[in-house]
């Protein structure tokens, strides 16, 4: 039940907005999509993608904090 509700919450988003969330400049974001083998189309992200980016890619919160304790 809780996994619905997050899905619920989550909000289209431009791949700008994916990339600053994840610490990294859009291009690099881009790349990382492509290593994943997401091809998404053009425009915004809509919900459904966007949860299957956090699920291939990981938590973004978790990757900044990571990345300030480490440096």
């Amino acid at each position: 039940m809780e996994e619905i509700i997050d899905q619920i919450q989550v909000k289209a988003k431009t791949r700008h907005q994916m990339a600053r969330e994840f610490g990294v400049n859009r291009k690099t974001f881009c790349r990382w999509l492509e290593r994943a083998n997401l091809n998404l189309p053009n425009g915004l992200i809509c919900p459904m993608n966007v949860m299957l980016i956090y699920n291939t890619l990981g938590n973004p919160d978790w990757k900044n904090n990571n990345k300030d304790h480490n440096g």
